[in-house]
């Protein structure tokens, strides 16, 4: 138990070490750190220094321009205070023997400006890289799935950086990586196939390449330039190197480099909804320097990548949907006293299929109904019940046995779950174990040394298995996604259910009874109404007519402009939207709607087909996309949808306006700690910042939740997200 607990102690060690302040950068580049306001020099790596032949000391507070001149027309004081500049400073230095031209990066940052060098690539390399650029873009886009496109990113990175070895590094939900794809040269051992531990990517190194998608170190056995000064004399504190390319790398890095017998180094960052999915990883026997530009290159192509897949991905997704409607729009006819369920039977196995499930349960305590392969009625009802306890809406993983120890019985079936909340009842789609081994490149542990001081890297990179049980395959986006669905289907099954139980409660009653309640209904609820904008009088007129047949109340437009002058915010209400108008277009209206909180559902009709229409629409708001010609049955599907969607709405705006009033009535102590804790600061910190007590800070936290009613500090999040609520108002 004692070396558990020293291990657990030295990974945390590491995961703190503050790799973003090392005092020194790599010495294949020079660095200077300017006061923004005057660009005096504050610091300047060592290296620096000796190649102008002076003492660093010698050079601060001295402008910049005594030592660095532009080769272009361009004075360098005006290129480094313009911010928006993208293309390279062209530089020399004006001392020493270094002649050679240099590309010059600014960045700006609290007040100072970051300067980095780095030796100028030909203008032949530029055209060149410009034309294979374009090229591997290409190869890229006709790639239809993931690992093709994945399998062509590491050929085409490799094509152009000339490393040994590239490989594409896919990080899991515990952040483990997986080389899903791999080019190589062939005295080059392959990992392909192969898993790395979360730890040899710690957190606040997935933190940098998150924030900085490319990273090159030319040779892993350098001598670090030291800044002189290390500090910002300003402030006293050291300098924040997040941000610049040649800022020094840690030492267990560089180790854990030597291990693998690697000499240089590149990566690339491939960036999925502003998280880290994965990363392009090369490698190099020997050292290799590396031009800027062609780290900005495949960092296009990296970026292609994501977008390809993104792009897939939200196809795949409109595919679920549509499914969805369909599944809505036909549905089973009721033939036994609890409809709904029957219509489940008949579309279970396509709900499995879209969620990559095996199996599916609706089920609480009491009741219980299933289909496919799942646990037995009594492990899922105590399985519900633990779901209920752990007070979450969503409850998603392909690990349950090691969150819910009686699992372990029924892993065979459920070792996967995705589980959403659904009126009282759970419904859970279950996914069976999945019984693999994996190949681990070394034995996945970082040791210690026996002083207990410094974190040694694994010295040994040969494949070490692993077999794995009481996991299933991991959920990805559109699954869960499809699990969203679903349930939002099987509600407005049940409602419809309930809708058709008392209906024929009703007829059986007095029929003069009756009567008298229709009528009293409809003297006291708002109708429901639908605005029809479009500019095509026949295709408007067509519209109308549909869903006036339907019963509804509706008001057409031949503009946005006009449609914008007449509505006003209501209740029961949805908009049919045509895109293409000679004025205010459809997707600006539906813009427009969005900055001003305008909440009426909106569907989207149009003539031009295509995945891209459809996409362009959903990302700017709308509920749904229609093609012309419009079909009854589908218009008046996503029309009911909508009005059910503007009645919840209504219901979410009050407790949202509810909720903003107990936010408006925070103390302002409460406001200041409030804004922190949304920050992500801890408590000690929070209390050393506002000069008070941890303990006075922990009551006022405790009286924010309390006054809010969140249960939890994801849940108060979401609350102020919701409302658009800060701390300052």
């Amino acid at each position: 138990m004692a070396e558990a607990n020293v291990a657990i102690s030295d990974l945390s060690e590491c995961d703190r070490e503050p790799i973003h302040i090392p005092g020194a950068i790599q010495p294949h580049g020079y660095l200077f750190i300017l006061n923004a306001a005057d660009h005096t020099v504050i610091s300047v790596s060592q290296n620096t220094a000796d190649a102008l032949e002076l003492l660093a000391a010698d050079m601060i507070g001295r402008d910049v321009t005594d030592f660095l001149a532009t080769t272009t027309a361009e004075k360098l004081n005006d290129v480094i205070g313009a911010r928006d500049r993208v293309a390279p400073i062209r530089a020399r230095l004006r001392r020493g023997s270094r002649t050679e031209g240099l590309d010059g990066f600014v960045r700006v940052d609290d007040g100072l400006v970051l300067l980095e060098l780095e030796a100028s690539a030909s203008a032949e390399l530029a055209l060149n890289l410009f034309r294979q650029t374009q090229s591997a873009i290409e190869h890229i886009r006709q790639c239809g799935s993931t690992e093709r496109a994945c399998k062509t990113l590491a050929i085409e990175v490799r094509r152009l950086s000339g490393f040994d070895r590239v490989m594409v590094y896919q990080f899991d939900p515990d952040w483990n990586g997986v080389v899903i794809a791999e080019d190589k040269s062939e005295d080059v051992e392959s990992y392909e196939g192969h898993a790395f531990p979360a730890s040899d990517i710690p957190a606040q190194a997935r933190a940098l390449y998150t924030r900085n998608a490319t990273r090159v170190i030319p040779n892993a056995r350098y001598t670090p330039s030291p800044l002189e000064p290390t500090a910002n004399p300003l402030t006293g504190r050291a300098f924040d190197l997040s941000d610049v390319a040649l800022r020094s790398v840690s030492p267990i890095h560089l180790e854990y480099l030597a291990n693998m017998g690697v000499a240089a180094s590149m990566s690339v960052s491939i960036i999925r909804d502003n998280k880290l999915w994965a990363l392009v990883a090369c490698h190099h026997s020997s050292p290799r320097l590396v031009p800027r530009a062609v780290l900005q290159a495949c960092d296009l192509l990296a970026q292609t990548v994501a977008g390809c897949l993104d792009a897939q991905t939200r196809a795949l997704t409109l595919a679920i949907a549509e499914v969805m409607r369909r599944l809505e729009s036909d549905p089973v006819a009721p033939t036994e006293p609890a409809p709904y369920f029957r219509e489940l039977e008949a579309i279970a196995p396509t709900l499995m299929s879209l969620t990559g499930a095996q199996g599916m349960a609706i089920c609480n305590r009491e009741t219980v109904w299933a289909a496919g392969k799942r646990p037995s009625d009594d492990q899922m009802r105590a399985l519900a019940e633990w779901l209920s306890q752990s007070g979450c809406e969503r409850v998603t993983t392909d690990h349950l046995p090691e969150l819910y120890s009686a699992a372990a019985e029924f892993r065979a079936t459920a070792s996967g779950i995705a589980a959403v909340k659904l009126d009282g009842r759970w419904l859970i789609f279950f996914r069976a174990e999945w019984f693999h081994t994996l190949k681990w490149a070394g034995q996945p542990e970082k040791s210690a040394l026996p002083d207990g001081g410094q974190i040694n890297p694994r010295k040994s990179f040969a494949t070490w298995l692993q077999t794995v049980r009481g996991r299933s395959s991991p959920w990805d986006a559109t699954h869960v996604f499809a699990a969203d669905e679903a349930q939002k289907l099987i509600l407005r099954m049940v409602v419809a259910d309930q809708i058709h139980s008392l209906s024929s409660a009703l007829s059986d009653a007095n029929h003069a009874l009756s009567a008298v309640a229709i009528s009293l209904s409809a003297s006291t609820s708002q109708p429901d109404k639908i605005f029809v904008v479009d500019d095509d009088y026949f295709v408007r007129e067509e519209i109308c007519s549909l869903l006036q047949d339907f019963g509804w109340d509706v008001e057409p437009f031949s503009s946005c402009e006009d449609f914008l002058a007449a509505h006003k915010v209501g209740p029961n209400t949805c908009l049919v939207l045509d895109i293409h108008f000679p004025g205010m277009g459809g997707l600006e209206l539906l813009r427009h709607m969005v900055e001003v909180a305008d909440s009426t559902p909106v569907i989207v009709v149009s003539g031009s087909s295509g995945i891209n229409e459809a996409v362009r629409s959903m990302k700017k708001g709308a509920l749904d996309f229609i093609e012309k010609p419009v079909r009854r049955d589908q218009l008046v599907a996503s029309v009911k949808r909508a009005l059910v969607l503007s009645r919840q709405s209504n219901e979410i705006s009050a407790a949202r306006d509810a909720a903003l009033a107990h936010l408006k009535g925070l103390t302002t102590r409460q406001k200041q700690i409030m804004a922190q804790v949304l920050a992500g600061h801890p408590s000690k910190n929070i209390a050393a910042d506002l000069g008070i007590s941890q303990r006075t800070v922990e009551n006022h936290r405790a009286a924010i939740m309390n006054r809010t009613g969140a249960s939890s500090l994801p849940a108060l999040t979401q609350l102020v997200m919701s409302t658009r609520w800060t701390p300052d108002r």
